[in-house]
């Protein structure tokens, strides 16, 4: 798998994503590191724990680490629920959490091929 072809399993734009980083290599290290980011188990467990405020700046910041990598997908589901815990009030609709669950399994999965290849 090239990772023209990974950023198109994500929904991304690889070029975009170049122009924005300007380097290949820094964009396929940060792609490739995301399989190891924290930041959607930290999402649940804020969401678990009640805390809203926790909750909204986990997933605005998962928003923007899709943005810069160009994760379209993922961008626009931790978008969608960003908005939506933006007034700091649970719970949010389940689906909302399980379109950035998916999204993201789809991203570590795309990490864990183009890994392989």
């Amino acid at each position: 798998m090239t990772i023209e072809a990974f950023y198109a399993a994500v929904g991304g734009d690889y070029q975009a994503t170049l122009r924005r980083l300007m380097v290949p290599e820094i964009v396929e290290t940060f792609a490739v590191r995301y399989a190891q980011d924290t930041t959607v188990d930290r999402l649940h467990r804020a969401l678990e724990a009640g805390d809203a405020e926790r909750a909204f700046r986990t997933a605005h910041s998962l928003r923007g680490l899709a943005q810069n990598l160009g994760f379209e997908r993922l961008y626009q589901a931790a978008a969608v629920l960003t908005e939506a815990l933006r007034p700091r009030r649970l719970p949010v609709s389940p689906a909302l959490l399980a379109a950035v669950d998916a999204a993201h399994r789809q991203v570590t999965e795309a990490v864990a091929a183009y890994a392989k290849a």
